[in-house]
């Protein structure tokens, strides 16, 4: 084989494997794999935190980026209230998959479901009771195992 043609078939070779590589990259950064938790997903509208309230991001990288803060051995994310606190959180999915939002002894027998770019406004209640809830999801996805650690924290008033 001529010096020529090789020297062709090799710099086709590289122009291919360059153009996967920055293929499998851009597919890699837009659902956020290889990333602690930026994603190239937008907010939905509608997606602020509430005055005095909380503001919840479920997405692949679980609830508020959970994998990159060591769920499930440690919770995430963290409510912080104090007993006799009116809660208000609002949960923002930016996720291909419907997420549910619960939290233990508040939202523990009713399931409050996101769907993919939508907005939930969880209904405001009081922390009446002091102690640790877990915050979860209850609809198994991929990302299922890391938004089973979060914890609603009601500090004695």
């Amino acid at each position: 084989m001529p010096l020529e043609l090789t020297r062709r078939i090799a710099l086709v070779v590289v122009v291919v494997v360059l153009a996967a590589t920055g293929a499998l990259v851009a597919y890699d950064l837009s659902i956020g794999i290889g990333t602690t938790g930026t994603t190239a997903k937008s907010l939905p509208s509608g997606c602020v935190r509430p005055a005095n309230g909380f503001l919840i991001i479920a997405d692949n990288t679980g609830y508020n980026d959970s994998i990159a803060h060591g769920v499930p051995a440690n919770a995430w994310p963290i409510i912080n209230v104090t007993q006799g606190q009116t809660v208000d959180i609002v949960v923002c999915n930016t996720d291909t998959f419907s997420h549910g939002f619960q939290i233990g002894r508040y939202f523990d027998s009713q399931i409050e479901t996101v769907g993919p770019g939508q907005v939930l406004h969880v209904p405001p209640f009081v922390a009446s009771e002091a102690g640790n809830f877990q915050i979860f999801c209850s609809i198994p996805c991929e990302v299922h195992l890391y938004m089973q650690s979060g914890q609603l924290r009601v500090s004695a008033s």
